[in-house]
């Protein structure tokens, strides 16, 4: 009395392995379609602990979330991949296995690509390169910047990595009663 079987299959629109639900089943079952939300999936990354890159990149670009570009499956080299919440979970467990600092970056784009498709790969780093050539929270965080430039306000991607490493850091403190340095933080908002 107190079970309930439950199925999980994907649609035949999403391409992948389908079976067709005899219609005296379909009459007999409750269905439901689900798919991740942007504002869910971002809530459960940052207690997941993901690349912060990651997350403010979905959080500047959520259309990215979900993301297949067709002219991407047409490229030669093409293996088909794309992104979902899933492959940005993946895409975290390669940047964090991979050593990124000694790692030669060719090799990191192609393991993306492999993982959430060419066009995904290509705005992802672009973002991440725009986002380094920026604000460092740590020298906010110790109080250590002394100026900022208007380029650096100006670049919105930048400002979604800095708000999000610092809503990652807060919420990650594994139990902890870490004291937040609140100077650095005010000093910052007092040049902005």
């Amino acid at each position: 009395d107190n079970v309930w079987v439950m199925m999980a299959s994907n649609s035949k629109i999403d391409g992948g392995v389908h079976f067709k639900v005899p219609r005296p089943i379909k009459n007999r079952v409750i269905q439901i379609s689900a798919k991740a939300d942007v504002t869910e999936w971002l809530d459960y990354a940052l207690e997941a602990n993901i690349n912060t890159g990651i997350t403010s990149f979905i959080r500047a670009n959520s259309e990215y979330l979900y993301y297949e570009n067709p002219t991407d499956a047409n490229m030669a080299n093409s293996l088909g991949a794309f992104a979902t919440p899933r492959s940005w979970f993946t895409s975290d467990r390669v940047l964090d296995n991979f050593n990124i600092e000694g790692m030669d970056e060719y090799i990191i784009e192609e393991v993306l690509i492999g993982t959430i498709g060419y066009s995904a790969t290509k705005k992802f780093l672009n973002f991440l390169t725009t986002v380094e050539s920026s604000l460092d929270l740590d020298e906010i965080l110790k109080g250590k910047l002394s100026s900022i430039k208007s380029d650096d306000l100006g670049n919105i991607n930048a400002m979604y990595y800095l708000l999000g490493e610092l809503e990652s850091r807060i919420v990650n403190q594994d139990g902890k009663n870490k004291k937040t340095t609140n100077t650095g933080l005010l000093e910052f908002i007092n040049m902005t």
